[in-house]
């Protein structure tokens, strides 16, 4: 149906523009940037849409073998890029928060400009939103961190 090849065609333009930078940023291969710039087609500009930003982090044990995973959706919810990978040993919480902080400097070395994050952790949301204090003295740089990096997006911009 005409819906179907809309959101196909939709889909693959989306990957079209992004793939090439999500594909260098997994592999480490983008230079830092600024905030407010992005790698598109080869030019430096703003990433303009709203980019929704699903994240979580978990161990075995606490602490125990930890690990991250990150999903970065377009407007029209079409994932855009996708990250599993181990962190080491630590803490749920710290696990929690380095997913944060991973997809948070994707999304400022991109000029991510509009940015809705999604997480699973009432602990962490209500840090960040202000709502408890980071009492964890491990937690605490991570914490300070995110708030650097999620602002503006931070503290209104999570959800659970």
């Amino acid at each position: 149906s005409d819906v179907c090849s809309s959101d196909l065609e939709r889909r693959d333009r989306l990957l079209e523009r992004y793939l090439p930078i999500l594909t260098r940023w997994a592999a480490g291969r983008l230079p830092a940037r600024a905030r407010g710039a992005a790698i598109c087609d080869g030019r430096d500009q703003e990433v303009t849409e709203t980019i929704t930003l699903e994240f979580d982090g978990g161990s075995r044990g606490n602490p125990g073998p930890a690990g991250i995973g990150i999903v970065l959706r377009a407007q029209d919810r079409t994932p855009l890029m996708t990250l599993g990978r181990p962190i080491g040993r630590a803490t749920n919480n710290i696990a929690e928060y380095t997913g944060l902080l991973t997809a948070l400097t994707w999304a400022a070395e991109h000029g991510v400009s509009q940015l809705h994050i999604k997480s699973d952790s009432e602990l962490l949301v209500k840090q960040m939103r202000g709502e408890y204090r980071v009492k964890n003295e491990g937690l605490q740089p991570l914490f300070q961190r995110a708030h650097r990096l999620g602002h503006p997006h931070m503290p209104h911009g999570a959800s659970r």
